[in-house]
Order: C-alpha cells, then sequence, then structure tokens
C-alpha cells in the first residue's frame, strides 16, 4: 500500500510540462521487458520467499525506471508499444519450455503455442505500423 501510495505522488500530472533528460531507444525498451518477463518466469517456485523478493525486486526496478523514463519529453506510443510487447514475447517463449496445467505434452500443445507466438507477433507488428502510420500523420 505504501508503494502504490508513493507511486501515485510519482506519476506525471496529466498536462504537466515534459522532463528532460536521457531516455531509450524504443527497441531497448522492448528488450529490457524481455529480459525481465523472462527473469521473472524463470525464478524457481522452490526458492520460497527469496523467489517472492527476487520478483519483487525485478517488478519494483522496472517500475521505477518506467516512472522515471515515461516522465520525460521523448516517450511515446513506441515505448509503450515495447514495453507490453517485450512482456508479452516472454510469455510466448516460456510457453515452450513449461510443463502446461494439464500435464499434456502432445504436438498439439506446442502447436497451439506455436500459433499463440505468431499471433503475438503479428499483434505487435500490426501496432507497430499504426503507431508509425500516427506518427507521420502527426508529425505533417
Amino acid at each position: 500500500i505504501v508503494c502504490l501510495a508513493v507511486a501515485a505522488f510519482l506519476l506525471p500530472r496529466p498536462g504537466a510540462p515534459a522532463g528532460s533528460g536521457f531516455i531509450p531507444n524504443p527497441w531497448f525498451v522492448g528488450a529490457l521487458a524481455l529480459v525481465c518477463g523472462s527473469a521473472i518466469l524463470m525464478i524457481p517456485s522452490r526458492w520460497g520467499w527469496w523467489a517472492a523478493g527476487a520478483i519483487l525486486l525485478i517488478e519494483l526496478g522496472m517500475a521505477a525506471a518506467m516512472l522515471i523514463w515515461a516522465k520525460r519529453a521523448g516517450w511515446g506510443m513506441l515505448h509503450k508499444l515495447a514495453l507490453a510487447g517485450g512482456a508479452a514475447l516472454a510469455y510466448a517463449w516460456h510457453s515452450f519450455i513449461m510443463l502446461p496445467i494439464g500435464g499434456a505434452t502432445g504436438v498439439s500443445v506446442r502447436v497451439g503455442n506455436a500459433v499463440f507466438a505468431l499471433g503475438v507477433l503479428a499483434v505487435i507488428a500490426f501496432a507497430a505500423r499504426r503507431t508509425l502510420a500516427s506518427a507521420g500523420e502527426a508529425a505533417h
């Protein structure tokens, strides 16, 4: 609750002027989301509370970075798309190595994983095209 309250005060107010400073490339933001999401998915549950601590540490680090970068001029829709896309891709690749809840591990499960992964890539590509087109129209 304390963390949420602090985060609420750190969020930029609507209409507040954007700050200056370093903003990473959207590709870096996406890669960071993919790596952090993958790390969270790979933490063994047998670690118990250490797993919970590791997950919390990764999530707080990502939240802090996003709160800082999102306040700065230049942070845009491509950054937000990269963030969401990287997180979705972490789940997409992880589906191939995890044991399904139902226990089935046949070919149909892996085909389903591939269809899901291709769907994620298609949605990211579609959203990227739309975002780039929208940014191009705004520049004119």
